[in-house]
């Protein structure tokens, strides 16, 4: 055909080669000239045709073959996505920049999808948002394409030419493709495939992969046909021919493939779900375990996988992708139904957690005393989710005297138990209890496990918490000093318990800013939600530092929040719901918060007890009301109430005790004949204060100002 356009012409086709040939090597008639040879895949067919002189030859081809021709081979890359979206909206000028930008992620930049999807879209009514979510679930019957006039073939019939060739060339491509269609989009890790065993495969993949010549080779041919991509030791697929790929399997062929790829999983599971330094290994896996279809499967191996990936999910804090294999796992057993739990518990829903684990703890029989004490202590932490604290405690010691008498000699049974059985007494305001069961429960965690185990980290941060309940705030401040940098060389910055541990800190320390607390709140948000239980527990710190710090209206807004977070998730008589409550009164005027106080007084009295610390805290804040309302009888009658049950409750150097007693003095200089008594009360007070919080702690520095304290109430962890 080049002949007539160099003025050559006569002869048979032969000799109007040599011609062109010759005329292309002299330079003659043209010394300048291109030739371009596209989607030529057979290097072998037309290499010798190629011209040599002073020209260019340019030549498209997925066949990375033309390297052994002498050709400079120079990769394609993808689009980058402002190339994508312009192409979108060329076929498509309908389409906005954010429709255009989803379309092109859906497709992952691929330009003759981007084209034919782009065209059909451009004159059909389909949500652009529907379409995505049909293309990436493999839906490719329900989809529309539309070709372009300069390109006369659809994407599924040039992927099957391409398929086609690979099929004729090196016919086991084609099998490795298909187990590989099994694995979950995005690089598909080869070391996978060859550590199964060869026992467990079908004559053709375990000669394939047991044949590292053959092996290599078919790998190759599927990079060298530009099928997919080796990077770092796997093969990364675009999604598009994965589907494909998948959709063209028959059902029993498929589940043949699929068994495979859930054998991968069982031999890379690291079996330790509850050790970070195996997260890695994980989160490389987790992928792959909802295509291979484990989630579906009924036997014992794929039951094992998605029970030990559940823990690490939940152990490591991403409940999100927990929560989706969660809800797409079949079958009821006891283990899977136990791993649903926990992340509904994670997640603050403590009821559908509570009906979950009351299941599992029925069904188990009487001489399975093992996993009763598990059940037990797993229903026990559903109910104090549930703010049931009398029945959870009652469950913790059933199940301490259950493995005493059934496994004496199990150190970590007995540390389980008593870790239950000191979060039931924290809840029921049993501070100093609390505190001596948590200790012994950490140094046997940190004999038996180690200084940096996630069950150490978590119960330092538990321990601290006692401290400083109980009044210890320097012995709990020295403690998680140590313990925040522990959790974050371990686990990260953004894993929930160091998320809990940054926060108790904050709490330790007195001194924390909004800027501090902001932050961290922000970190809980990204990471677990604005409801999750760990965001709301913060959420009450930056109510508190903004109140301190004199921004009322920014706390009243931060703490109706609060309060409205709660009321759906937990309900209005919730003691968390009916404590947020009280800490918006101490945000509004004196007369809204008297009568917000007086309620939060009742409803908290009616749900944890009227000598509980929180029910004394609110009382505490009622007293300040009545104060600055010119009650000073009431205030003087109930500061001094509130003094003597927490002195009871808590032990007179307790600062909710020096606190009542601060107020007390303050109650009685505004009454005739009580300055006096108010002095020596104050005196005793403020020295109190000073031993236990440090006199430059803020809330003796206040008290020293004589600023009438007041309490905040704070959530604790289930």
């Amino acid at each position: 055909e080049l002949a007539p356009a160099l003025g050559l012409s006569g002869g048979g086709a032969g000799e109007r080669v040599r011609a062109v040939h010759d005329a292309l090597r002299r330079g003659r008639p043209y010394a300048r000239w291109l030739i371009v040879l596209d989607g030529a895949d057979d290097p072998d067919a037309v290499a010798d045709l190629l011209p040599s002189g002073p020209g260019h030859v340019l030549i498209t081809s997925r066949n990375r073959a033309w390297g052994t021709h002498y050709a400079e081979l120079l990769d394609v890359p993808p689009l980058r996505r402002e190339e994508s979206v312009a192409l979108v909206r060329r076929r498509a000028p309908g389409l906005d920049g954010d429709a255009a930008a989803l379309l092109a992620e859906a497709v992952e930049d691929h330009p003759l999808l981007l084209d034919q999807t782009a065209g059909w879209l451009g004159e059909s009514i389909v949500p652009v948002g529907d379409y995505v979510e049909a293309l990436r679930a493999g839906r490719t019957e329900d989809l529309g394409l539309k070709l372009a006039a300069a390109y006369p073939l659809s994407y599924p019939v040039a992927l099957s030419i391409q398929l086609n060739q690979l099929r004729e060339t090196v016919p086991a491509a084609i099998d490795l493709l298909r187990l590989c269609a099994h694995f979950a989009p995005g690089p598909v890790p080869l070391d996978l495939l060859r550590a199964v065993p060869l026992r467990e495969l079908s004559v053709p993949l375990a000669e394939l992969l047991d044949d590292d010549l053959r092996w290599h080779a078919t790998v190759g041919a599927l990079a060298q046909y530009s099928v997919a991509r080796l990077e770092s030791g796997a093969l990364c697929l675009p999604r598009a021919l994965q589907q494909a790929v998948r959709a063209s399997i028959a059902g029993d062929e498929r589940e043949s493939y699929a068994r495979v790829v859930r054998l991968a999983l069982r031999e890379a599971d690291p079996g330790t779900p509850d050790d970070p330094a195996a997260w890695p290994s994980y989160a490389r896996l987790v992928p792959n375990l909802e295509p291979s279809g484990a989630l579906d499967s009924p036997d014992p191996v794929s039951r094992k996988l998605v029970v030990g990936f559940l823990t690490y999910l939940t152990l490591s804090g991403d409940y999100a992708t927990g929560e989706h294999i969660a809800e797409r796992a079949t079958g009821t057993h006891p283990e899977l139904a136990t791993r649903r739990a926990a992340l509904l518990r994670e997640t603050g829903d403590y009821a559908a957690a509570e009906a979950l684990d009351r299941s599992v703890l029925e069904s188990l029989t009487e001489t399975d005393a093992p996993g009763r004490c598990v059940a037990m202590a797993r229903l026990a932490a559903d109910l104090r989710g549930l703010a049931r604290y009398a029945e959870a405690h009652q469950l913790a010691c059933r199940q301490r005297d259950l493995c005493a008498a059934s496994r004496p000699e199990d150190g970590a049974e007995a540390r389980n138990a008593q870790r239950g059985l000191s979060r039931s007494l924290r809840m029921l305001g049993s501070y100093t209890e609390a505190a001596e069961l948590s200790r012994q429960v950490l140094d046997s965690a940190r004999a038996e496990l180690g200084p940096t185990a996630l069950v150490t980290l978590a119960c330092e941060t538990e321990h601290a918490y006692d401290l400083r309940l109980s009044g210890r705030h320097r012995d709990a401040l020295e403690l998680q000093v140590p313990s925040v940098d522990r959790h974050v060389a371990v686990l990260g910055a953004g894993h929930p318990l160091s998320l809990a541990a940054d926060y108790h800190l904050w709490l330790c320390d007195g001194h924390g800013d909004v800027d501090d607390i902001h932050g961290l709140l922000r970190r809980a948000a990204d990471l677990l939600g604005e409801g999750a239980p760990t965001t709301l527990m913060i959420a009450t710190g930056v109510t508190r530092a903004l109140r301190r710090e004199g921004h009322l209206t920014r706390a009243g807004e931060a703490a109706l929040e609060t309060v409205n977070r709660y009321r759906a998730a937990l309900g209005e008589r919730h003691p968390y719901t009916i404590g947020a409550r009280a800490n918006h009164a101490l945000t509004l005027r004196t007369d809204f918060a008297v009568r917000l106080l007086d309620t939060a007084l009742m409803d908290m009295t009616a749900a944890v007890g009227e000598h509980h610390p929180w029910t004394l805290g609110i009382a505490l804040n009622t007293a300040a009301t009545y104060h600055a309302m010119g009650r000073h009888q009431d205030a003087c009658a109930l500061s001094r109430e509130t003094g003597l049950h927490a002195a009871e409750v808590l032990g007179e150097r307790h600062p909710l005790a020096q606190l009542a007693h601060i107020g007390l003095a303050a109650d009685l200089r505004m009454i005739r004949g009580g300055r006096d008594e108010a002095d020596v009360i104050e005196e005793v007070a403020l020295g109190g204060l000073a031993a236990v919080l440090g006199p430059n702690h803020p809330e003796t520095a206040a008290a020293r100002k004589r600023i009438r304290p007041v309490w905040d109430f704070e959530p604790l962890p289930v």
